[in-house]
């Protein structure tokens, strides 16, 4: 099972105040405030000392048992202990008492997730959606726990929900490629594969094209490609010129191995022409139009892929 991606309690938390200086003291008969224990369980919880973090959050919830705020931390912590369990616990009570709070409905998903409970935990995704429509992480949360339960379509529709909201997402391109590889829809598992890696951070040079004949969605690609003269080697004596087939625009200067062959052509050019089949088919993601134009890219990569 996944580890459940939730919120870092160091983002959630609030900051801990400063500390005070080496020779500040307090008189032995003065007890820290509610505040004071909230912050030092917070201080503990962010360095990673849950054991120590859990003991002061418990000791202020039996002076304050329905603080919606400290069963939420506390929540937090034993979600961050695997201690799934208490954590619904907890967190269902504090949603109970705070129904409009979008962040309680997340992380109790989170803790239903690492429970197992993949069903209920969709249900809180949904109401933290209805309260905050516009959370990146809730609705990638959401199309991970629909990709456990086999529900590819409906993980697509999340995670493209996601894209919406963050257009560099790479993540979200990633999962998408591989809801369509686990529909077998190879051409558009490759297609979102190709923006994960543009994405990814240190990514890959997805400008880096092998010596093959290819299609290029973007003109200015296709003739920066074919001034190269790349050559493809057909035995170990002989090689030819790469062709660049691209489609949009006509250009009128142009080297003898860049074609021109517009989508609507497309069947009845390779059809009369003796020039080798394209294998491969490329677009450049930092142009907008030919990013969302998912439905043209796919259908040429069909094309190819069938012909090829």
């Amino acid at each position: 099972m996944a580890v459940p991606l939730h919120k870092s309690s160091a983002n959630t938390a609030p900051k801990v105040k400063a500390s005070m200086p080496s020779n500040y003291s307090e008189k032995p008969s003065q007890q820290p405030n509610s505040d004071e224990i909230i912050n030092n369980a917070v201080f503990h919880h962010q360095n990673g000392d849950f054991e120590t973090a859990f003991e002061l959050y418990d000791s202020a919830l039996n002076s304050d048992p329905t603080n919606v705020k400290l069963l939420y931390l506390c929540g937090l912590v034993h979600l961050d202990m695997g201690n799934f369990q208490k954590a619904v616990d907890l967190l269902s009570f504090a949603a109970t008492l705070n129904p409009n709070n979008s962040l309680l409905h997340d992380s109790l998903s989170n803790a239903l997730w690492g429970k197992g409970n993949i069903a209920l935990a969709i249900s809180c995704c949904n109401i933290s959606l209805k309260l905050n429509p516009k959370s990146v992480e809730t609705w990638y949360n959401k199309g991970c726990l629909l990709l456990e339960q086999k529900e590819e379509r409906e993980a697509i529709a999340a995670f493209e929900e996601v894209i919406k909201l963050d257009p560099t997402h790479y993540k979200a391109y990633g999962k998408i490629s591989e809801s369509y590889s686990l529909c077998n829809e190879h051409v558009c598992e490759n297609y979102y594969l190709k923006l994960f890696q543009y994405y990814t951070p240190e990514a890959i040079d997805v400008n880096f094209i092998d010596t093959r004949d290819i299609f290029f969605i973007d003109s200015s690609l296709a003739l920066k490609i074919a001034k190269k003269k790349n050559r493809i080697p057909q035995t170990i004596h002989i090689s030819s010129l790469q062709v660049c087939y691209y489609s949009g625009k006509f250009l009128e200067d142009h080297p003898q191995n860049l074609i021109h062959v517009p989508v609507k052509d497309l069947i009845p050019f390779f059809q009369t022409s003796r020039l080798s089949f394209p294998r491969g088919v490329e677009f450049n993601p930092e142009i907008p139009a030919e990013k969302a134009n998912t439905k043209k890219i796919c259908f040429i990569k069909a094309f190819v892929e069938r012909i090829s």
